[in-house]
């Protein structure tokens, strides 16, 4: 047996003396900067989307809605308004899948506007005012921006 102790090094760098900030961002700036109106104009894109996508399903329910309606309407289920219970039922169909297509328009309409609201009254990003003397043929000119 060895009567002398063994030093172990530690697997982390010496610390030299100094003191670590633990707290301190390893990248980047810890507070970007904030754009006026940003997250408004974020939310009218999100809602123009849906809008626009709820708009878009309205075509295919109703076409869908009109392909259930002339399906009633086939042989041996409807003549001139008088109906077989299939006949019945099919009809019941395309107005349910009909009101489902005006509700998603009446939907996508709403959203499509507030998402064109939000957006457009959002904060503009501030600039800041500019002026500018130019030398021109003839004169002096000042050009100024507020």
């Amino acid at each position: 047996m060895d009567p002398t102790p063994s030093v172990k090094t530690s697997p982390f760098p010496p610390s030299n003396g100094k003191t670590a900030d633990l707290l301190a961002p390893t990248f980047g700036d810890p507070h970007p900067p904030v754009t006026p109106g940003g997250s408004q104009r974020a939310v009218g894109i999100v809602s123009g989307v849906f809008g626009a996508i709820f708009i878009g399903t309205a075509f295919g329910w109703s076409a869908l809605a009109n392909s259930l309606n002339d399906k009633s309407i086939g042989p041996g289920l409807c003549v001139s308004d008088v109906c077989t219970a299939n006949g019945l039922s099919d009809r019941a169909n395309a107005r349910t899948v009909a009101d489902v297509a005006t509700a998603s328009v009446l939907g996508g309409s709403a959203l499509l506007a507030t998402g064109v609201l939000l957006f457009v009254t959002a904060a503009s990003p501030r600039q800041e005012p500019a002026a500018a003397l130019q030398v021109v043929p003839g004169g002096v000119r000042l050009r100024a921006s507020w």
